[in-house]
């Protein structure tokens, strides 16, 4: 019998936070807010979970042999060997199947969406993540998805807003990666990609990409069609959160040089959780109330 720890280790349940992008599309829906809804995209979260955990542990069954040599993930179960390679693929099998069946229950739409996520990131760890700038984009592409899926969980059209800023977002977090696994003296040898990439690129790419942010995001809450679909012509007091979350962000990244990684961030930094809290809070009022 595996030891409970270790298989909670090897899903990454932390990383399921990046799964409330499925949430995105009913939170800036005020129509579609509805007890069902809400129920079916909660569903969602957790059937998308499970989807994502098989993904990581196919892909630490592929990166056991890379994983031992890399300051971190030496101690994931598999590669300190507290899991076995079989024990893992099983459990990656069966959590993926369960993902899949429980889509499939909650519509055929997102049925299609989240069979489309499996693939390509099981396409992701196998092979798109040795090849820059191609990995990042997979991961960008990813996001996409999850909000699509949250939409048509809800049997909705996210805007060309909404999918504009969560590539942005995941882009600039993929990149904020990156740039972790080079301050970390990690190389080529553990992941292939890093060979196309050097701080003074990323930090190019990160600058761009936050200022991207905060345009599109100006931008979005001054569109007369977003607007109108919101139902607020007040979206606008909530610019000065995201301004004041992509500078703490940064700061973060780039002077005090500590870990990107979001569930990391919110959970250690109380002024980036403040201000996320702040602005859910701002927009939940302006939207909702």
């Amino acid at each position: 019998m595996k030891s409970l720890n270790s298989v909670v280790k090897l899903i990454r349940p932390i990383q399921w936070v990046k799964n409330l992008f499925l949430g995105a599309p009913i939170f800036f829906t005020p129509s579609a807010m509805s007890i069902e809804n809400i129920v079916n995209v909660i569903i969602g979260f957790f059937c998308f979970s499970l989807l994502a955990s098989s993904i990581y542990v196919f892909n630490d069954v592929l990166d056991k042999d890379s994983d031992v040599f890399h300051p971190i993930k030496k101690s994931r179960p598999i590669a300190n060997g507290e899991i076995s390679k079989e024990f893992a693929i099983a459990l990656a099998i069966v959590l993926f199947a369960t993902s899949i069946f429980i889509s499939y229950k909650i519509s055929i739409s997102f049925f299609y969406w989240s069979v489309l996520y499996g693939t390509m990131m099981l396409f992701y760890s196998w092979l798109f993540k040795q090849f820059a700038p191609i990995d990042i984009i997979v991961i960008t592409l990813g996001f996409v998805i999850r909000v699509e899926a949250g939409a048509a969980i809800i049997d909705a059209t996210p805007t060309v807003w909404l999918l504009t800023l969560t590539a942005l977002i995941a882009l600039f977090l993929a990149l904020a990666k990156r740039r972790d696994d080079l301050i970390e003296g990690i190389n080529k040898n553990h992941r292939q990609s890093l060979s196309g990439y050097n701080l003074n690129y990323l930090e190019h790419c990160i600058s761009i990409v936050s200022a991207s942010i905060l345009v599109s995001y100006v931008l979005y809450t001054n569109d007369n069609l977003a607007m109108e679909r919101l139902g607020t012509s007040q979206l606008y007091v909530t610019i000065p959160f995201v301004l004041f979350g992509i500078l703490r962000y940064l700061q973060i990244l780039l002077v005090y040089k500590r870990p990107s990684s979001p569930e990391t961030i919110l959970i250690s930094d109380r002024w980036m959780g403040g201000v996320v809290l702040c602005w859910l809070v701002s927009v939940m009022f302006i939207l909702h109330s």
